[in-house]
């Protein structure tokens, strides 16, 4: 991550605590936070907001994502994660 965890959020210093504490232990990168830190914390987000989400998952999809694990190199299933995130944050 090149830029600052804020640059990412609507939230300013002071307007979350968690914020506020997670950049005043971890850094303004969250450069002291581990890749499988990292990935976990990705995951867990992703569980919550996909049970927030409206609609079922497609048996299809289930499949898919047995796919992209098994088939995918890491470098390429990253590429793919940043690309959902994008089409996420637009939608």
């Amino acid at each position: 991550m090149n830029k600052p965890i804020r640059y990412y959020t609507n939230l300013d210093r002071g307007e979350s605590g968690l914020l506020d504490g997670m950049v005043d232990k971890y850094g303004q990168r969250l450069e002291e936070i581990s890749l499988k830190e990292k990935l976990f914390l990705v995951s867990n987000i992703a569980k919550d907001l996909g049970e927030l989400a409206p609609g079922i998952i497609r048996d299809e999809i289930y499949v898919l994502a047995i796919h992209v694990s098994g088939s995918l190199k890491s470098h390429d299933q990253e590429g793919l994660l940043e690309a959902l995130i994008a089409q996420i944050r637009s939608m």
